[in-house]
């Protein structure tokens, strides 16, 4: 830049290049008036930090035409403008100097990138301070404005080109069409405006030489002599210089992205595709949009989903119902957290699929969406609507409270005999509870369709639940300048081991400044056979992964590198078996205690009246009898029984563990012991195991 030769800026550069990295910023505020932003060092280059600083070109006269201007013998111009040129060392699908994008809610993200050059290789541009960006376009015989954001500028180390500026603009979903047919249309206009302020001083000096004259005997020329003049006015001042850049695409120009199809009355409808592993088919479902990076995706089957820590979502409760004889009847409500679940291996086959479809433009769909249906339904599997099928029992969930993709409830209401044969088949094959149903949306001929989606099964299995989450890191070195990935590890930091199925990978080459996919390997292989899966992974350790380097498929483009490892766990569950996981569902269940009367009498002492002396005789220093009531989890109830009273109730109960882990629900079974009461007194009986379980009733007579 002509600064380069100013004596001032020259000290500048050479005082900056002196400091550290923890002086540079304390620099800038002494040597630089202009109020600065400052931000945080991040290892930016040394010349990308000077040049942020507010340029003043040093010229001769100020550069208000278009023409070269010649400084210490550099040439030098007015900047022009462009959108930023594709690169043909770039397989970038579309253009990259200005790029659409859709927003979930249907709005648009317009990019651009502006390059600041001089069409004269030998010709650098003069640099510039302050920029604005508009885009223009006609709608209805008016002319609309939209203001782009300047978003980041870049220095090119090009000698006739700048920077390149990168600007955004939101564009709202009902100006779509104007726009697209604006950019379509040879008689309307579509312009950016670019405007800049170029700020120019002349030198301190001006030299100005004199020629003393020739030397008439010889014809030799006299030296020249030199004189340095001081400039009176050499205050900075500004140039302001617009550019209007008026673009005209083809309506199937890649630079829509497809975006503006849906105007074009393209049909979008969903396809189902599938592939057979051994014995077994996965199926998906998928509708393209009009953006090729984004694909609806419906998930493959909804599974019992899980906390942090692993644990199946699922609830039970104990409660109990009163019949009309008084009796009260106990049931079980059990309910079950259902997820979405998402298999890698269909997300693959589909990647296949599309990039198959789109002649292999399309390699890597970045925004695979769970969306694309207007409501959804839950329809029980019959077997559990039949009264006559033993575990029958209650399902019921509303339509109304279904969230397909946060999740919904189903839940359950359980006889006690019916809650034990659910159970048993629940923890030994899983069931297959019912069934899903989208009404997907599709467009044909420009106009909106509803249709019913396939079933997708809903499965109550605790083999198969939800991934737990299971953390993953890149493993990688450095080779010259690249870096390399060479594998990953998988972190378990839960409580329990983990056991894994399986890994899917994915390579991908992205252009870190566009986000775009240059190319993708999905056919990865690690340093484990398939016979090694699934593999454990215990509490709070790690296991290291290597990739298989001869698995991983070369480069077309030289210039590419693999930059993205994309890692995806599947069959992630804790290591622990079905009746375990059930257990541990029951020990969290609530409601209340069983309560339940044991009625405990000493004929001896009910009827004693009735005894003649002789039979009362062996009992005469027995003054009464305590007796201790244990059950099982340890709890000791006592009653004291004598002549006076010969009976008496000691009230029990079973908890909720207790009495759903019990497969008999009229087993209520304890300890007892009986301690008679003498002088001097008896030791405590041996402690015994109650005969019958079935009834509330126990009969005790003291020991002689």
């Amino acid at each position: 830049m002509p600064t380069e030769k100013n004596p001032i800026n020259s000290r500048k550069r050479s005082a900056l290049q002196s400091l550290g990295k923890q002086d540079i910023a304390k620099a800038k505020m002494k040597m630089n008036p202009l109020k600065l932003e400052l931000q945080p060092f991040h290892g930016i280059h040394l010349t990308n930090i000077i040049a942020l600083l507010p340029v003043t070109n040093t010229l001769n006269e100020a550069p208000v035409q278009d023409k070269i201007y010649v400084y210490n013998r550099k040439n030098y111009g007015r900047p022009q403008f462009q959108l930023k040129p594709d690169d043909p060392e770039k397989k970038i699908p579309g253009q990259q100097g200005i790029r659409f994008s859709e927003a979930d809610n249907g709005d648009l993200h317009l990019n651009i990138i502006v390059e600041a050059y001089r069409s004269e290789t030998n010709v650098t541009p003069l640099d510039f301070r302050e920029i604005s960006i508009k885009f223009y376009y006609e709608d209805n015989g008016s002319s609309k404005t939209i203001p782009l954001s300047i978003k980041k500028t870049q220095l090119i180390k090009t000698p006739n080109i700048l920077k390149h500026v990168s600007a955004h603009a939101l564009i709202k979903a009902k100006d779509k069409g104007a726009i697209y047919k604006a950019l379509t249309s040879p008689n309307l206009v579509a312009k950016f405006e670019v405007n800049v302020n170029v700020w120019w001083q002349k030198p301190a000096f001006t030299i100005r030489k004199a020629r003393v004259g020739v030397n008439p005997q010889t014809g030799k020329r006299i030296q020249i002599a030199e004189k340095r003049v001081k400039n009176k006015n050499v205050k900075p001042q500004s140039v302001s210089i617009k550019t209007e850049l008026h673009k005209l695409f083809m309506p199937d120009d890649t630079v829509f992205q497809g975006i503006f199809n849906e105007l074009d009355s393209k049909n979008y409808k969903w396809e189902q595709g599938s592939k057979t592993l051994g014995d077994v088919e996965h199926s998906y479902y998928y509708r393209l949009t009009n953006d090729p990076n984004k694909v609806y995706f419906l998930p493959q089957v909804y599974r019992i989903g899980v906390n942090d820590t692993g644990q199946p979502k699922v609830r039970i409760r104990l409660y109990n119902k009163a019949k009309n004889e008084g009796d009260v009847e106990y049931r079980i409500e059990m309910t079950f957290h259902m997820m979405p679940y998402f298999h890698p291996r269909a997300r693959k086959d589909l990647m296949n699929e599309l990039s198959s479809i789109s002649g292999q433009t399309l390699k890597y769909a970045q925004n695979l969406k769970f969306g694309g249906f207007e409501d959804v339904s839950f329809e029980l599997d019959g077997r559990f609507s039949n009264e006559e099928d033993p575990i029958s029992g209650e399902f019921f969930e509303e339509s109304s409270k279904i969230d397909p993709v946060a999740g919904f409830m189903i839940t359950s209401d359980f006889s006690l005999e019916s809650f034990d044969l659910f159970k048993g088949e629940l923890l030994r094959d899983g069931i297959n509870i019912g069934k899903i149903y989208f009404d997907l949306q599709e467009k044909v001929e420009g106009e909106d369709v509803i249709t019913k989606s396939k079933p997708i099964t809903v499965q109550l299995d605790f083999r198969k639940l939800e991934n737990i989450f299971l953390e993953s890191e890149e493993i990688t070195g450095n080779t010259g300048q690249q870096t390399i990935i060479h594998g990953f590890n998988l972190l378990n930091k839960t409580q329990t081991p983990l056991e894994v199925e399986g890994v899917q990978l994915t390579l991908l080459s992205i252009d870190n400044e566009n986000k775009e996919v240059y190319d993708v390997d999905n056919d990865l292989k690690t340093n484990l056979d398939n016979d090694d899966w699934p593999i454990t992974i215990n509490s709070r350790e790690e296991v290291f992964l290597r990739l298989d380097d001869s698995k991983i498929g070369s480069l077309a483009n030289k210039n590419m590198v693999w930059t993205n490892l994309v890692i995806e766990p599947y069959g992630v569950r804790a290591k622990i078996e079905p009746d375990i996981i059930m257990a541990s569902v029951i020990d969290r269940a609530k409601g209340d205690p069983e309560v339940w009367n044991l009625n405990i009498v000493c004929p001896l002492y009910k009827r004693w009246e009735q005894w003649t002396d002789d039979q009362r005789l062996p009992y005469a220093g027995i003054m009464g009898l305590t007796v201790n009531i244990k059950l099982s989890e340890g709890e000791i109830f006592s009653i004291k029984l004598d002549r006076d009273n010969p009976e008496g109730i000691i009230k029990m109960s079973r908890s909720v563990r207790q009495f759903l882990q019990s497969t008999n629900y009229d087993n209520r079974s304890y300890d007892y012991q009986l301690i008679s009461e003498t002088l001097p007194p008896s030791s405590p009986g041996d402690w015994i195991k109650s005969q019958n379980t079935s009834v509330n009733f126990l009969e005790v007579y003291p020991e002689i």
